[in-house]
Parts: C-alpha cells; sequence; structure tokens
C-alpha cells in the first residue's frame, strides 16, 4: 500500500508544480499591475493640496465678507466680487432670546437669527443643535461691553458685523450672518 501512494504523488507532481506557476504568475501580474497604477496615476503632492486649501479658505473669506457687508476685495481687474450675496442665502434660524449680563451690572435681553445656506433647512438645524455655538459668541461679544456702548448704534452695528462674520467663519459658511430680533437693556 505504500508503494501505491508513491506511486500516486509521482503522478500528481506535474499538476502541482502547473499550479504552483499558475499562482505565481498571477501574483508577480497583480504586483506589477499596482507598480503601474501607483508609477502613472498622478498623486497629489503637498503643494497641491496646501494651495487647495488655500483656495478653500480664501472663498470663504470672501464669502463671509459678502455676507456681513464688508467691503469685498478687488479681483485682479479691479472690479468688485460679482456674486450677489441674497443669491446665498437660505432660511433663517431663530432662537429663543437669552439674557446678557453686561459688564457693567446692567442686563440685556438679546434673540439672535442666523442666516443659514441655501439649501439648510432650519427645523433641521435647531434639532441638531446648530445655534448653540453662533448664542455661545454672542455671550463672548455682548459681556464685556456697557449699557452705555450698547446704547450707541455704531458701536451696535460693529459688534453684529464681526459677530457675523466670526460665526460665518465658525460654521465654515454653513451659516452666514446673525441678525439681532430683540435687543432690550436694562
Amino acid at each position: 500500500m505504500a508503494a501505491k501512494k508513491k506511486k500516486t504523488t509521482d503522478e500528481d507532481a506535474p499538476a502541482k508544480k502547473g499550479k504552483s506557476k499558475l499562482i505565481i504568475v498571477g501574483v508577480l501580474f497583480a504586483v506589477a499591475a499596482f507598480g503601474a497604477k501607483t508609477f502613472f496615476m498622478k498623486s497629489e503632492s503637498a503643494a497641491d493640496v496646501a494651495a487647495a486649501k488655500v483656495a478653500a479658505q480664501q472663498k470663504l473669506v470672501a464669502l463671509c465678507d459678502r455676507q456681513n457687508g464688508i467691503a469685498a476685495p478687488k479681483t485682479a481687474a479691479g472690479a468688485a466680487d460679482a456674486v450677489d450675496p441674497a443669491t446665498e442665502r437660505g432660511q433663517v434660524l431663530e432662537m429663543d432670546p437669552l439674557t446678557v449680563n453686561l459688564a457693567d451690572g446692567h442686563y440685556l435681553k438679546v434673540g439672535v437669527a442666523i442666516q443659514l445656506k441655501v439649501g439648510t433647512v432650519a427645523a433641521t438645524a435647531k434639532d441638531d443643535g446648530t445655534g448653540a455655538r453662533a448664542l455661545d459668541m454672542t455671550i463672548a461679544a455682548l459681556s464685556p461691553r456697557t449699557m452705555a456702548q450698547l446704547t450707541q448704534s455704531s458701536i451696535r452695528d460693529s459688534i453684529k458685523q464681526k459677530l457675523g462674520y466670526d460665526t460665518c467663519m465658525a460654521y465654515k459658511g454653513d451659516a452666514l450672518t446673525v441678525y439681532f430680533t430683540d435687543f432690550v437693556m436694562q
């Protein structure tokens, strides 16, 4: 019986040798295909990635500038940016008024609404808690002020403009600006 087993092994040897060659050829083909893909496919260089990041940041700054009434930067031809800010605006997310302690011991009841970008649904944004960061930014912007400062419309307008810009930047353009819907001091 042992002799029979040996004979069977000798007959299968060429078939096993052929299968192993086939496997080796398949592995070599796979390695060659991967190498060719790596060699011929252009991957993004670090400079390309950095340039794309800079371009995206410049686009965000231009959007936030437009939406908050900051002077639009001039293009190379000298013309102002031709995008109409109204075309970028979507729904408005209104939040419940909050009370802020002012620096001089007075109180401010302020209502804040966020102008969302086109395509964002206010109800969904409210459910997702989108306004929390904007409310926190509002408190941080108004609490160091005094009642005397906030009675001056120029100061109040500059605070609102900066708050709108900062909110737009913080939300990466998903929230464009803020509106004060209530503004009562005591």
